[in-house]
């Protein structure tokens, strides 16, 4: 799972400080303190906020690298399904001129055939 600041469009890697509102969106420690400063409301949905309403995370993070996230794998996924839609298209375009090959050259034998 990636987190995104939205303030700064930053991932958040869980060796930052990693600060919640209380309204429960996730920011940069340096970037919610610095919005706070200029405005007393959640950067993300406009609640009200002061520096009282925000709190420290400390996420445990896996750090298995071979484990992917849902966005990726569905992401994996749609490609895969929108290549196998491309290639049945192309395979059914194939018959399909296959089929009008061998029957054009069964209407050519049976023209020839009557000619001989």
């Amino acid at each position: 799972m990636h987190i995104l600041c939205t303030i700064c469009s930053d991932i958040v890697s869980s060796a930052e400080n990693i600060y919640a509102t209380k309204c429960g969106h996730l920011f940069h420690h340096h970037c919610l303190s610095q919005w706070i400063a200029r405005s007393k409301t959640c950067p993300q949905c406009r609640n009200k906020v002061t520096s009282a309403c925000m709190f420290r995370l400390f996420p445990t993070v896996s750090s298995d690298a071979t484990l992917e996230d849902a966005t990726t794998l569905q992401s994996r996924l749609d490609d895969a399904q929108l290549q196998l839609r491309q290639h049945r298209a192309r395979l059914s375009d194939l018959e399909d001129k296959v089929k009008a090959a061998a029957d054009k050259e069964a209407a050519s034998m049976s023209v020839r055939a009557t000619y001989y």
